[in-house]
């Protein structure tokens, strides 16, 4: 029996029998109930995601600055919900924060408020706040666009379209203080044929699909799609999408 199991259990047996001192009938049957109500609570959070539970601590390092401007996760800093495949298993429900500065996945216990970082290697996707990120490994060819790490799927068709999320850190020196800012970079890529190819620009998109170039050019204009920083990853998409519809 697991050691962690087998001491949860004791306090849960210690704290029933006290209650339960004197009480018969339906008492009896209610502590019975609450034993298999907490075993099986207990084996949910702890025998079931234990394997979760084995990468080292997260150490919050933009707190070792008194100022700073933004953060290092994607989208919101708190931790949130999501899905995630690790080691082969399949987890929902879990509490994730993704930090993109460092590209790591991160979680805390159910029992307590440490938070600690998953091992990349065994991440094979997750998916938060809506998004789904995929571990993609960098083919080892030469000159290949791609590093090793978590992409953001935004379409999964005839070709794939993915986004990689990027934070830099840059220090800027204040009176008596350092100032930390995060400033995000996003580079988009298309997988065809088991290549990677980035993707900056209409033009980019279109010649590796010179078979739908006139249709992707006309479908650009009509909805005026703009690939400009503010507006390509929302276009991108929107051609990726129509890309496909053409093979049907």
């Amino acid at each position: 029996m697991n050691k962690l199991y087998a001491l949860g259990m004791c306090v849960t047996g210690l704290l029933v029998c006290r209650t339960g001192y004197g009480q018969t009938g339906s008492a009896e049957v209610s502590v019975s109930t609450n034993i298999t109500t907490l075993k099986k609570q207990y084996e949910q959070s702890i025998n079931l995601n234990s394997r979760l539970y084995n990468g080292p601590e997260y150490v919050f390092y933009d707190k070792l600055y008194r100022t700073k401007q933004g953060h290092q996760f994607f989208n919101e800093p708190e931790l949130k919900p999501g899905e995630i495949l690790y080691d082969g298993q399949r987890y929902s429900n879990i509490p994730l924060l993704y930090d993109t500065h460092l590209d790591q996945v991160v979680s805390t216990l159910p029992s307590n408020a440490i938070t600690y970082r998953l091992i990349n290697e065994k991440i094979q996707a997750f998916t938060l706040q809506n998004h789904t990120f995929v571990r993609l490994v960098a083919p080892p060819t030469p000159k290949t666009p791609i590093i090793t790490g978590f992409y953001d799927l935004l379409f999964d068709g005839n070709a794939k379209l993915f986004a990689k999320r990027e934070k830099s850190l840059e220090k800027r020196a204040e009176q008596n203080s350092v100032k930390i800012i995060f400033l995000e970079s996003i580079n988009y890529f298309i997988y065809k044929d088991n290549t990677y190819y980035p993707i900056t620009s209409l033009n980019n998109f279109v010649s590796l699909f010179p078979e739908n170039k006139a249709s992707l050019q006309k479908y650009a204009r009509t909805n005026k799609l703009k690939f400009n920083k503010a507006n390509r990853e929302v276009s991108l998409v929107k051609l990726a999408q129509y890309n496909a519809s053409l093979a049907h």
